[in-house]
């Protein structure tokens, strides 16, 4: 079973740097890393060392190495198209896609995968990158304990 996390160029390097951890922290077999991206062992604690980084320069590139790797991809998107994390059963090979703090989910991505919404019962409506990143990671690395 293979999961993949895939960080587009997001505002705040420290989201990218927790996606990393938790992706290290729950068995995640690689993180694909668009655009530009500067690793800090303080916030990562060393998780870039331990996990496969692959850096792709556009979203174009990056989806055709998805593509290749025969993943099922999984954008985590609030859309009307989304479906919910209760419930979802992840396939066997996964790339489970980041959105950006303020535009979400690149273009390319969100018309190649199928949209995962976190519920949510507050009334902020959205969580931060990382943190939704972490739910999502969790879910897939728990469901793969229970195969």
């Amino acid at each position: 079973m293979k999961t993949i996390v895939v960080i587009p160029q997001l505002g705040f390097t420290r989201n990218q740097q927790a996606v990393i951890r938790s992706a290290e922290a729950f068995g995640v077999t690689e993180v694909c890393v668009i655009g530009e991206f500067n690793f800090s062992v303080k916030i990562t604690r060393g998780g870039h060392k331990h996990i496969k980084v692959n850096r792709f320069e556009n979203s174009e590139e990056c989806l055709n190495y998805l593509i290749r790797q025969r993943v099922k991809i999984i954008s985590i998107e609030n859309s009307k198209e989304s479906i919910s994390l209760l419930g979802f059963k992840f396939p066997a090979n996964v790339a489970l896609v980041v959105g950006h703090e303020r535009i979400g989910v690149p273009k390319e991505f969100l018309d190649n995968s199928i949209h995962l919404r976190i519920p949510q019962y507050g009334l902020m409506g959205c969580l931060n990158t990382s943190v939704a990143s972490s739910i999502v990671i969790y879910e897939r690395f728990k469901q793969r304990l229970l195969l």
